[in-house]
């Protein structure tokens, strides 16, 4: 559950009423507070990289599936361990203000046109069959 949601506000809320109370605290204490904050990450990153580099198994009814042999990896927890490094690096940009750009404006010279499900088969099928003179094609 994040702090937005605990008190009852927008994540734009709660960021601003974050950014406030720390521009209120002195500097000393945000620095104090970074670093208790960045060493909290750090043990919870150690803990999401053990997760990483264990070894996992599905287990059905107590037991390892075995396929031609050998245990079948699970890979479930091996992803939610990276979601939580992720989440981790991200807590730790924002402790720190790295600003990172979300959005950029790319602009482009080509047409976008709009197609219906048979079409976009249709034109699947083409393209395999009929390459673009002048173009690379598997088909020769």
């Amino acid at each position: 559950m994040t702090i937005a949601e605990r008190l009852g506000i927008a994540n734009q809320g709660a960021h601003k009423l974050y950014t406030t109370t720390l521009a209120a605290i002195p500097a000393l204490e945000v620095a104090e507070y970074r670093a208790e904050q960045a060493e909290r990450l750090d043990a919870l990153l150690a803990k999401a990289n053990e997760v990483l580099a264990a070894g996992h198994v599905v287990i059905q009814h107590g037991r390892v599936v075995m396929q031609d042999g050998k245990p079948v990896r699970d890979h479930g927890p091996v992803l939610d361990a990276i979601k939580t490094v992720l989440a981790i690096e991200k807590q730790r940009a924002e402790l720190f203000e790295f600003k990172v750009p979300v959005k950029q404006q790319i602009q482009t010279a080509q047409t976008v046109t709009s197609f219906k499900d048979g079409d976009l088969d249709d034109l699947r099928q083409r393209r395999i069959t009929r390459p673009i003179p002048g173009q690379w094609h598997p088909n020769g």
